[in-house]
């Protein structure tokens, strides 16, 4: 018990609101991030590669809560187009969340899709530049086909890996996005719980945190296993 309620009954549509937060920040982010890294690998040293590499490495320097409120003086106070605090009732319905949460949600988003796009950039370009690409390019083979039947799988494996860690990470950054925001999440109720020393529901997020996070690991090492062509097993 917990607050004279059952630890599961608060918990229940906390997670419920942080799922949806990090699942359609990782709808937005994964796609982007693979594209724009193939994109860049495949237009080395042009001004996108160049561009998109220097936004890449001030999105991964400058802290979460600094992007946030830059997102905030820009959509909330100077355009006035988003609300700076996510107010969210049990009754929203889905669509009511993602307009309330889109400034959590985009910032999540840049964080992923910086750790992502810049794993998936090196490792198409190690792929690219491998002794096999080149004899398929001897051999006339296209090169559309040589990027993405041939480059792009081998490529995978790293990104799926960096792309379950860039989630599971989420789950430690989301406790200060949403306290930013004020998201009614996990977040917000572990650091309500840990100053109210509610210990049976910090007791509870820990363990939802760290099963996740393992969890995720091990999705990404089943992943990886099932993306390397090197690890798939020859069929006669």
């Amino acid at each position: 018990m917990a607050r004279n309620r059952p630890v599961a009954e608060i918990l229940a549509p906390r997670l419920l609101n942080t799922f949806l937060l990090v699942g359609f920040s990782a709808l937005i982010a994964i796609p982007i991030s693979f594209g724009f890294g193939i994109a860049a690998a495949v237009k080395r040293d042009s001004f996108f590669d160049i561009a998109s590499s220097a936004l890449i490495i001030m999105a991964m320097a400058i802290p979460e809560f600094v992007i946030a409120t830059i997102l905030i003086l820009i959509f909330s106070i100077f355009l006035r187009i988003l609300p700076a605090v996510s107010i969210i009732s049990g009754n929203d319905t889905v669509i009511q969340i993602l307009a309330n949460a889109a400034l959590p949600i985009g910032v999540l988003s840049i964080v992923m899709i910086a750790h992502i796009m810049r794993v998936m950039r090196t490792s198409m370009i190690d792929i690219l530049d491998s002794d096999f690409i080149k004899v398929g390019t001897f051999r006339g083979l296209s090169f559309s086909r040589l990027v993405f039947r041939h480059a792009l799988p081998s490529a995978l494996p790293p990104a799926l890996n960096v792309t379950a860690m860039s989630l599971a990470s989420l789950l430690g950054g989301v406790v200060v996005i949403e306290r930013v925001f004020n998201y009614p999440g996990l977040g917000t109720l572990t650091l309500q719980a840990i100053h109210d020393r509610d210990m049976p529901v910090v007791q509870a997020t820990v363990i939802i945190f760290t099963a996740t996070y393992v969890g995720l690991g091990m999705l990404a090492d089943f992943a990886s296993s099932l993306a390397d062509p090197s690890l798939r097993r020859i069929r006669v």
